[in-house]
């Protein structure tokens, strides 16, 4: 008789790819009270599914990149050609994508361009992230409300045509640089992105000195209410001196 025929289960053998309740009975899935014993496989798939679980042993805290979208509604564009322009840029650096719109030839290019100047400048200001640190991570296309229109044909006749409408969608991201330098494939590639890391470093570092300066220089110059102050004191002793003056010339 087959082992199915008895009624036994196809795999007894605890697996780190299988769910604990499909496992055998009498595995247990509590890590052992011992320091020096090994990790039960229930308590790698239990940490597992809790993203936890490393290698080493140790977690490390990931990467969250911050995201910004930038939106551009109603274009006169058919959504297929405007398609083929985000096909393009997505996944580059924005100094990257900005200069390969430059130089494309498509109608829409600069409008594209303008969408990303925008959205990166929302960055700056959200988050203080300059352009050598982001990149492209979505540029998609979206259908908008065509309009209906008439096309005339000979002999009297007339059709239909149709004017399409796109939603243009951009996503600029924070680069992962680490990881993009352990996952370069080649030395030159790895090179590349510790050039990029390098700059986005000093241009992070420029901005913050100029930051501090504008701060400084703010802190200089008087506030408003301070000004305000000054300027009633004036014409309050201006108006002494009109009074003064007034009376002399009246005796």
């Amino acid at each position: 008789m087959s082992t199915f025929a008895q009624g036994h289960r196809p795999c007894s053998i605890p697996s780190p790819f299988l769910p604990l309740h499909t496992q055998h009975a009498s595995f247990s899935t509590q890590p052992s009270e011992s320091p020096s014993s090994p990790v039960r496989y229930g308590t790698i798939v239990k940490e597992r599914f809790n993203k936890t679980w490393s290698p080493s042993g140790l977690t490390s805290p990931k990467f969250v990149p911050k995201t910004v979208q930038g939106r551009q509604k109603d274009i006169r564009v058919s959504p297929w050609k405007l398609n083929l322009i985000c096909a393009q840029i997505r996944t580059l650096r924005v100094s990257d994508a900005r200069l390969q719109l430059k130089f494309s030839s498509k109608r829409k290019a600069p409008l594209v361009s303008n969408v990303i100047r925008r959205t990166t400048n929302l960055a700056d200001i959200r988050y203080d992230l300059k352009p050598e640190s982001l990149c492209v991570t979505k540029a998609f296309v979206t259908q908008a409300k065509p309009l209906k229109r008439m096309k005339f044909h000979a002999r009297g006749k007339f059709g239909r045509k149709t004017r399409r409408h796109a939603h243009l969608n951009i996503e600029v991201g924070e680069i992962d640089f680490e990881k993009r330098i352990a996952d370069a494939k080649t030395k030159g590639q790895k090179l590349k992105w510790e050039r990029y890391k390098e700059e986005a470093a000093v241009a992070q570092e420029i901005a913050k000195g100029e930051s501090e300066e504008l701060r400084k220089l703010q802190g200089l110059m008087p506030r408003e209410e301070e000004v305000w102050e000054e300027e009633e004191e004036g014409d309050g002793e201006f108006e002494e001196v009109k009074e003064a003056e007034y009376e002399e010339k009246k005796k």
